[in-house]
C-alpha cells in the first residue's frame, strides 16, 4: 500500500512546530524522561490539552444551564409573588369599595361638588371593577 492508499487513521502526517534551541532541548529531555519519542510526547500533550479544553467547555455549558434554570425558577417565584400581591390589592380595594358603598364620592371639600366637567365623565373609576 502506498502513502496515498494508507487509511486516514495512520499517523503519517507530520506537524511542524518551531522552537528555540533551548526549548527544543527541554522538550527532548521531557520526552526522554517520560520514555517517549518527541513525536509521541508532543502528540500526548496536545491530546491532553484538547481533552481539557473539551471538558472545560462542557463544564461551562453545564454552569450556564444551571444559572439559567436558577434564573427561570427565580422569575417564576417573583411572578407568583406579584400574582399574590395583586390578589391582595384587589381584595383590599373591594373591601374599601364595600365600606364606601353609599358614600357620595362626588362631593368633597365640605360638600362642594368638584366635578368641573358638567357630567361629561371625569375619567375616574366609580368601582373597583372599573379599575380592573
Amino acid at each position: 500500500m502506498s502513502d496515498n492508499q494508507q487509511s486516514d487513521t495512520s499517523r503519517n502526517k507530520p506537524v511542524t512546530m518551531y522552537y528555540t534551541a533551548d526549548e527544543k532541548a527541554a522538550i527532548k529531555r521531557e520526552a526522554n524522561d517520560a520514555g517517549k519519542t518527541v513525536s509521541t510526547y508532543c502528540r500526548d500533550l496536545v491530546e491532553r490539552q484538547r481533552t481539557a479544553d473539551d471538558l472545560e467547555q462542557l463544564d461551562a455549558e453545564a454552569r450556564l444551564e444551571r444559572v439559567m434554570a436558577e434564573g427561570t425558577d427565580r422569575v417564576e417565584e417573583i411572578a407568583e409573588d406579584v400574582r399574590e400581591q395583586n390578589g391582595l390589592v384587589i381584595h383590599l380595594l373591594r373591601e374599601i369599595e364595600d365600606q364606601l358603598d353609599g358614600v357620595d364620592l362626588e362631593e368633597t371639600d365640605n360638600g362642594t361638588d368638584t366635578d368641573d366637567d358638567n357630567g361629561s365623565g371625569s375619567g375616574k373609576a366609580k368601582s373597583v371593577d372599573e379599575l380592573l
